[in-house]
């Protein structure tokens, strides 16, 4: 057990720092160190350890190329099911776009003249609370006031239209 220990100290930092250097993040490297000392232990005894250092090498390459191809493959699978999912799905979806925008479009209709062009200021316009503000001349606050009761209205008006309530919402917020 002692020669695990002495191996282990002698090249945990180094093979986490290698490893950090070829994937990036942290807890994947510390995964990835571990990994590579459980499968040392696992193949090898002492008497197998000619030169230790070598065998730990290889076991950390081949660990690091896994890891690397793992990542790739699941990569290009979700690209392949996000592709197949958009071409099934793209004629309900754009008939269910449609819908929900127009229903989207009777809400804001329910809003007053400067909730709607507050609202469209910060949505549309991507302009802070202050830059609103200063272009309408009234005081943050009010801003602040006018965008929460035209959220509100939105969302009073979407839960009275429920079979589109969680669609409009991911909309509005996502």
């Amino acid at each position: 057990m002692d020669w695990q220990i002495d191996i282990y100290k002698e090249y945990k930092e180094k093979i986490y720092g290698f490893i950090l250097s070829h994937v990036k993040c942290q807890e994947v490297a510390e995964d990835l160190t571990h990994d590579v000392f459980v499968k040392l232990y696992s193949k090898y005894t002492e008497e197998d350890l000619n030169n230790s250092g070598s065998v730990i090498w290889t076991i950390t390459r081949n660990s690091i190329v896994d890891h690397h191809r793992k990542v790739a493959h699941s990569k290009k699978y979700m690209h392949y099911l996000w592709d197949y999912m958009q071409d099934e799905n793209s004629v309900s979806q754009n008939l269910e776009y449609k819908e929900t925008r127009e229903l989207f479009r009777l809400a804001l209709k329910k809003l007053t003249p400067q909730q709607w062009r507050i609202y469209n200021m910060i949505r549309e316009d991507n302009l802070s609370y202050i830059e609103i503000s200063q272009e309408l001349n009234i005081s943050t606050n009010t801003v602040r006031n006018h965008m929460v009761a035209a959220l509100k209205i939105i969302r009073n008006f979407l839960m009275s239209h429920q079979e589109f309530q969680l669609l409009i919402f991911i909309l509005l917020f996502v």
